[in-house]
């Protein structure tokens, strides 16, 4: 596809070949058109002061004729020096010696264009290849005879000055047509400036920098105007974007101190023993729910922050492999009671710069959402690996996979793919893990396969590795 720069100079090029080339259409034709004129001119003019002494009433011979019209020659000698002229009529010849090479083929070309004609006559015949104007004009006091006072002149010459102006105007225009299209590219190049900085800067903004603006430049015109424009809209993105984050924030924060309330005080009705079986199966799905919204409303209070770029921006060197281990540790208990093996495998120490409770908080939800989709007694795989400047943690399961066409989903925020439906959960943790991941400069990725479970790799800028 054509960028607009392209297209641009492509029509540019166009509408500019077009009028150079028909300027230098008209101009060559033109030139030779007037270099023709000027040859039947001379050819005229040269028959007129030959012509000039010979009266209506004139009686000479053809050869006397000759000589009187051999002893008439132009005041300055220049003007008609490449021309030649001859008398005949229908029996005599008189001629040139300048003429004697080609006269044979001249005269039968003459007597048969001309035999008859009472008026002067132009008309272009080739001979030896060589294209020759003549003119034949009747002489006075000789018409009856037939007798033509004939003035030849060569095109050779005429044809080589237009053959090298051709040359030129051909070998020209693709020169100007190629220094004009690099300088009609640079004009739009420049011209599009504007419109590259804005495509460059709505690249670079997202949900967590909406404060960036485009600059806008000194003109005022179309492009001053549409960055202005693009810089009232993202204003007003941002604006809405802290309110909504400041309402989610605000809710989830309010929501926290109710929600405590009520698990304490199910926490002391079910340590009493004086409750109906029915009743007490009540109260544990209600503190079973209490502790899920709890979850709920910690989530978005901490996706709200890094919307907000309000987590703590406090990093620290940490052993990558050591808070590896503390995770699995701590997700230990929770694997042990549906049997599922949680091994970890270590190729070597690596060390990260990091925020460690953010991080460790991304790699127990990645480890805890193995261990949930894992069939019982399954196998749990967290890899560490290390190269290229990169640490690389991937996490394994057994379990039945994710659909290819819900993968590209997985990291929205509520998502829930159908599997993911007979679990609890609010389809948050592996938007915050991403969130977490995205905010330490590293990049996460998912492979699946239906029946062979799914595999979870986040990789991470290391240090002291080459």
């Amino acid at each position: 596809m054509f960028t607009i720069t392209a297209r641009l100079t492509f029509w540019y090029l166009i509408v500019f070949g077009a009028i150079i080339t028909g300027r230098a259409a008209w101009q060559f034709n033109s030139f030779a058109s007037n270099e023709r004129s000027m040859i039947d001119k001379d050819l005229h003019d040269y028959s007129a002061f030959l012509l000039a002494p010979v009266g209506p009433h004139d009686s000479s011979s053809i050869d006397d004729q000759f000589k009187m019209l051999s002893g008439r020659i132009w005041p300055d000698g220049s003007r008609f020096r490449g021309l030649r002229y001859l008398l005949v009529d229908k029996d005599t010849l008189a001629f040139e010696n300048a003429l004697r090479s080609s006269v044979s083929d001249l005269t039968d070309s003459i007597r048969s264009a001309h035999s008859g004609a009472a008026d002067t006559i132009l008309r272009t015949i080739q001979i030896g290849g060589v294209d020759y104007r003549v003119q034949a004009a009747p002489v006075a006091g000789h018409a009856a005879e037939g007798r033509r006072l004939v003035i030849v002149g060569s095109l050779d010459r005429l044809e080589k000055r237009i053959g090298y102006l051709r040359d030129i105007i051909l070998s020209t225009i693709p020169v100007t047509l190629l220094i004009c299209g690099i300088g009609g590219w640079f004009l739009a190049r420049r011209a599009l400036a504007p419109v590259r900085e804005l495509t460059a800067t709505a690249s670079a903004i997202s949900s967590t920098n909406l404060h960036q603006r485009v600059t806008v430049g000194k003109t005022k015109d179309e492009m001053a105007e549409l960055a202005v424009t693009f810089n009232d809209m993202i204003s007003r993105l941002d604006q809405a974007s802290v309110v909504q984050n400041r309402f989610v924030a605000d809710a989830s924060h309010d929501l926290r101190t109710p929600l405590t309330i009520i698990q304490a005080e199910l926490e002391l009705l079910m340590r009493r023993n004086d409750h109906a079986p029915e009743v007490r199966q009540v109260l544990e799905r209600i503190s079973s729910e209490s502790d899920r919204l709890s979850q709920l409303a910690s989530d978005l209070l901490f996706l709200a922050k890094v919307d907000a770029n309000q987590l703590n921006a406090v990093e620290e060197i940490v052993r990558l492999d050591e808070m590896l281990a503390e995770c699995v540790s701590k997700l230990g208990a929770v694997a042990g009671r549906r049997s599922i093996a949680l091994r970890i495998v270590i190729d070597e120490p690596v060390e990260i710069c990091c925020n460690p409770p953010t991080l460790e908080r991304a790699l127990v939800n990645v480890i805890e959402n193995a261990i949930k989709y894992s069939p019982d007694a399954g196998v749990v795989i967290v890899r560490l690996e290390s190269g290229e400047g990169k640490a690389r943690v991937t996490v394994a399961d057994q379990g039945e996979g994710i659909p290819q066409e819900d993968i590209p989903r997985v990291f929205d925020r509520f998502f829930r793919s159908d599997r993911a439906r007979s679990t609890s959960g609010s389809g948050l943790g592996l938007a915050i893990v991403k969130s977490v991941i995205d905010a330490h400069d590293g990049t996460i990725g998912i492979e699946s396969a239906a029946g062979t479970g799914t595999a979870i790799t986040i990789s991470l800028p290391a240090l002291g590795d080459e």
